[in-house]
């Protein structure tokens, strides 16, 4: 067998999705066995991020079935507003110009440069992300980014039942 040029577009689409996965995945499920409270690890997809590891199905101190494959904001949500903070200045403009041009209810607050930056200073101060309650009261999660180098690659969260216990 003699591999051809065209070899290669199999692989044009793959990064480092795959080996970020497997490398935390055992140590999430881990996490979850031992505290109850289930973790999402999402990657950034275009103009969100999604779920490409979650730990539900170890627990039953949740109220989905499972989040996987699950887009998720950048704006309102925990593991899109660690990822988006901690992207590259340059990544960041980039992004927050895409979002600027969505219709998605949950990317309005991007219209607002001054609301952004606070919320991307918030996230600095804190040190991690939490979702916006108004789009699910019913539970809360604080995420925080994964750093290779010095770029986010992905954003790790933590959720629980708000009925459980505060944020504080």
């Amino acid at each position: 067998y003699q591999l051809l040029g065209r070899v290669k577009s199999l692989a044009s689409g793959f990064h480092h999705e795959p080996e970020i996965v497997e490398a935390a995945e055992d140590r999430m499920i881990e996490f979850t066995r031992r505290e109850g409270w289930p973790l999402s690890m999402a990657l950034f997809d275009v103009n969100a991020v999604v779920v490409r590891a979650c730990t539900i199905r170890f627990t039953s101190l949740s109220l989905e079935h499972s989040s996987l494959n699950r887009r998720l904001s950048l704006v309102t949500h925990a593991l899109g507003r660690a990822y988006l903070a901690y992207s590259t200045p340059n990544e960041q403009a980039i992004l927050r110009s895409i979002l600027r041009d969505s219709r998605d209810p949950e990317d309005a607050a991007a219209h607002d440069d001054e609301a952004m930056d606070r919320m991307i200073a918030e996230v600095h101060r804190r040190g991690y992300a939490v979702r916006d309650p108004v789009f699910n009261p019913r539970s809360a999660t604080i995420a925080v980014p994964i750093i290779d180098g010095a770029r986010a690659v992905a954003s790790l969260g933590f959720t629980w039942i708000s009925a459980a216990m505060t944020r504080e």
